[in-house]
């Protein structure tokens, strides 16, 4: 199988005496399948994801499955734009949002809609954890 990719928004680890504010890099992927994304950014990066995936052809529509790293605001800002995708996540790093995301600052409260994909919930698309 051969998988290609983009780069459609480089990231910055932003650190200093006063601790750190980074911006994840969001990768586009070519796969048999279809087009995936590593990471969606912030949502104040949202243009960019958008421009750029509307500069090659490719509707929001069609990413069919979006890979998170983990559940920082700077990873999964724009997770809301990609209604069709299948989210995958380690199930690490779901145990560590179920057990402690809400008291973690950098992850944000919208990250709650990601609760249901353990099980087959209601009305829930069943993600996979990896």
């Amino acid at each position: 199988m051969t998988v290609t990719y983009d780069i459609l928004m480089s990231g910055f680890p932003g650190r200093s005496g006063r601790g750190f504010l980074g911006w994840s890099t969001i990768v586009l992927l070519h796969t048999p399948e279809g087009c995936a994304l590593f990471d969606t950014g912030s949502a104040g990066d949202r243009p960019g994801p958008i421009n750029a995936l509307a500069a090659r052809n490719i509707p929001l529509s069609a990413i069919r499955t979006v890979i998170l790293s983990h559940l920082h605001f700077d990873h999964i800002g724009n997770a809301e734009c990609f209604r069709n995708a299948d989210f995958l996540l380690h199930e690490n790093e779901f145990a560590y949002f179920e057990n402690h995301g809400t008291s973690d600052a950098a992850v944000p409260q919208v990250s709650t809609e990601f609760t249901p994909c353990r099980g087959n919930a209601a009305g829930a698309r069943v993600h996979r954890l990896v």
